[in-house]
């Protein structure tokens, strides 16, 4: 598929399937290259399986941006987080992880399309905030995610 259709093709946000936890986990492991090659690692392609992501498939927390029949972006969407959230009211809030784009859309808002998805599902089921944790050596990170309303609760 070529890059025309990609800039074309409307973009939908959905569940994924059970079956789909490869892609999700394809998606994530082209970021987690991407990310080493350029010197600043953070997550481990090894660690990155389709086996990994068939619970959160379960759940229902694992979602895939598609464009047409592509899939060009990937995140979890949790209603709890004990290991990074630990002292979140319960059922107070959702938790963004593992948010990662196809090289190929990188610049096209398919990043910020599933952070405005997101919040639109957070108010929908009525939670007070959308959390997520980044590491805090990366301030072009914290800089994107501060132009999409997040704002830095800590440091730890």
């Amino acid at each position: 598929m070529g890059d025309a259709f990609l800039n074309s093709a409307p973009l939908m946000i959905a569940q994924a399937r059970l079956e789909q936890s490869a892609i999700a986990a394809d998606i994530l492991q082209e970021a987690a290259r991407w990310l080493s090659e350029r010197g600043i690692p953070l997550w481990q392609v090894s660690e990155i399986t389709a086996e990994r992501f068939r619970a959160p498939a379960e759940r229902g927390e694992l979602y895939l941006a598609w464009q047409g029949d592509r899939a060009t972006g990937v995140m979890l969407l949790q209603e709890e987080d004990f290991l990074f959230w630990p002292d979140a009211v319960e059922g107070e809030s959702l938790f963004l992880h593992k948010l990662a784009i196809r090289r190929s859309v990188a610049g096209r808002g398919v990043a910020s399309a599933l952070i405005s998805w997101a919040v639109a599902e957070t108010r929908r089921r009525n939670r007070r905030f959308l959390r997520l944790d980044c590491d805090n050596t990366r301030p072009s990170l914290h800089s994107f995610y501060q132009s999409h309303g997040f704002t830095l609760q800590g440091v730890r």
